[in-house]
């Protein structure tokens, strides 16, 4: 193999292993080099006894989805590591980018070889400086996801829908419709004691004082 071949083969080697480490971002941040990637999917599962033939759906819930990443940026790599904006940047430039990510609590995407995920912020960011990671950011993003949903609109004016009291002297039928009043007329009593029998009458008056 010719010296011109072997450069070339160099230079190829190096152009795809940007690309391919640049499939990862965390936002619109890409880690020069990522060390460790984990991500979990848990799902809720209710422990107690669930009725057979009933709604399995009912009893397990899918949690958020959380991703670990375990990143690193340093100097010496920052001219091989070009991203669209230009090059990528250094350690304490990098480092600021996510502080300032997390700090905004603004949904992200992040993009892995394997997933691309939704909805992201970051919940913890772990800094680990050592002797020999001086001039260097390892850093740990612990992101988790944000389960988004669809608020129900009322019909009438477009704001939410909330369920309406009805208290227990308001004129409704057995769905909660309203009624209108019934005028029944003026009401008197009646004396129906005269109704009585004897036996009745001993009754009361052996009951009323």
């Amino acid at each position: 193999m010719s010296i011109l071949s072997a450069l070339g083969l160099a230079t190829l080697g190096q152009v795809v292993d940007v690309l391919l480490r640049h499939r990862r971002a965390i936002g619109t941040i890409v880690p020069q080099v990522v060390l460790e990637e984990q991500a979990i999917d848990d799902l809720f599962i209710s422990s107690h006894p669930v009725e057979r033939g009933a709604n399995i759906t009912d009893h397990a819930v899918k949690q958020p989805v959380q991703l670990l990443m375990r990143c690193g940026w340093s100097y010496s790599g920052t001219l091989t590591n070009i991203t669209a904006s230009g090059l990528a940047p250094g350690p304490r430039e990098a480092y600021q980018a996510l502080r300032d990510l997390q700090e905004s609590r603004q949904p992200f995407d992040v993009v892995t070889p394997k997933r691309a995920y939704k909805n992201m912020l970051i919940k913890r960011l772990t800094q680990t400086t050592a002797v020999d990671t001086e001039n260097a950011l390892i850093v740990q993003v612990e992101m988790q996801e944000v389960i988004l949903v669809d608020a129900i609109l009322g019909p009438a004016n477009g704001s939410i829908g909330q369920a309406q009291s009805v208290g227990p002297t308001d004129n409704t039928t057995d769905n909660g419709a309203f009624q209108a009043p019934v005028n029944l007329g003026a009401k008197q009593l009646t004396d129906v004691t005269g109704n009585l029998s004897a036996s009745d009458n001993a009754t009361l008056d052996g009951v009323l004082p």
